[in-house]
C-alpha cells in the first residue's frame, strides 16, 4: 500500500505541531477467545510537518479499500453506485498525512526516553483511516497515537470527509456542518494537545487549555462546559 504523495492530495492537519509524521499498520494475531487487533499507529519523525507535500514521499492512500466507501452508503442508505461516483469525483486518491514507515524520531528531552503514547478510538465503529488528519496532528506535536480498528460497521463521524466533500454535495452528503471545519479541526487538536500534556505531566504552559477555550468559545455547542482548573493531574 502507498505511494507517492502530491502536495493537492494530501490531508490537511489544522492544528500540527512542528514535527514529522509516520505511519504503520499492526496486526495481532488472534489467541484462543481473543480476536486480535488491527490498527494503524502515527508517531512523530525528524521531518517537517511541511514536507508532507514533498512528491516523492510514500504517502499511503487515506482509503485503500472500496468497501469502506460500501459501508458509508450502506449507512447513509444510499446506493453504492452512486456514493462510489460521489467518492471518486470528490476524494480520489487523497493521500494519509503520514510518511509509511518513516523513521521515529528521537525524543528531545534528555529526561524523557520514551513517547506518550495514546491509544484512540473512533466510537462506536468507522475504521482506523476515517480520523486520519486528527491522530497525524496529535503525532506532530510529539505523541505516539494508536488508532485501533473495530470490527462492525461504518460511524456516523467523518472526520476527514469534511475536507475533500467541501460546498454543497458535501452538506447534502452529511459531511459539512455550517462552522468551518479547519476551525473546529484546529481547535479539537489543540485542546487535546494541551489536555494530554497536562495529563502527562509535561512542563510548558499551563494555561494553554484555558485560553484555547476562550479563544474558540464561539464555536462551542450550548451546554458544553469545560473547566478543569479544579481537577488534579493525576484523576484526569
Amino acid at each position: 500500500m502507498g505511494g507517492s504523495g502530491s502536495r493537492a492530495l494530501v490531508l490537511p492537519t489544522p492544528g500540527a505541531g512542528a514535527l514529522g509524521v509516520g505511519c504503520a499498520d499492526l496486526m495481532v494475531d488472534s489467541n484462543g477467545q481473543d480476536t486480535g487487533i488491527f490498527c494503524r499507529v502515527f508517531y512523530p519523525t525528524d521531518r517537517k510537518t511541511e514536507d508532507l507535500g514533498t512528491a516523492s514521499l510514500n504517502l499511503p492512500i487515506w482509503i485503500p479499500r472500496r468497501e469502506y466507501v460500501a459501508g458509508l452508503a450502506a449507512y447513509k442508505k444510499q446506493s453504492p453506485r452512486k456514493f462510489h461516483l460521489v467518492f471518486d469525483w470528490l476524494v480520489g486518491e487523497y493521500r494519509a498525512p503520514a510518511v509509511w514507515h518513516d523513521r521515529l524520531a528521537a525524543p528531545s528531552n534528555d529526561e524523557q526516553s520514551k513517547f506518550p503514547v495514546v491509544i484512540f478510538s473512533h466510537g462506536l465503529s468507522a475504521c482506523r483511516h476515517f480520523y486520519s488528519a486528527y491522530c497525524s496532528a496529535l503525532a506532530s506535536h510529539g505523541f505516539v497515537v494508536v488508532a485501533v480498528e473495530h470490527r462492525n460497521v461504518v460511524h456516523q463521524s467523518f472526520t476527514d470527509f469534511t475536507y475533500p466533500c467541501k460546498g454543497f454535495v458535501g452538506k447534502k452528503m452529511g459531511f459539512q456542518g455550517e462552522t468551518e471545519p479547519v476551525i473546529c479541526s484546529e481547535a479539537a487538536v489543540l485542546m487535546s494537545v494541551a489536555f494530554l500534556r497536562k495529563h502527562f505531566g509535561q512542563t510548558g504552559n499551563d494555561d494553554a487549555l484555558p485560553q484555547l477555550i476562550k479563544q474558540y468559545e464561539a464555536f462551542a455547542l450550548d451546554g458544553t462546559t469545560l473547566n478543569l482548573d479544579d481537577v488534579p493531574t493525576s484523576s484526569l
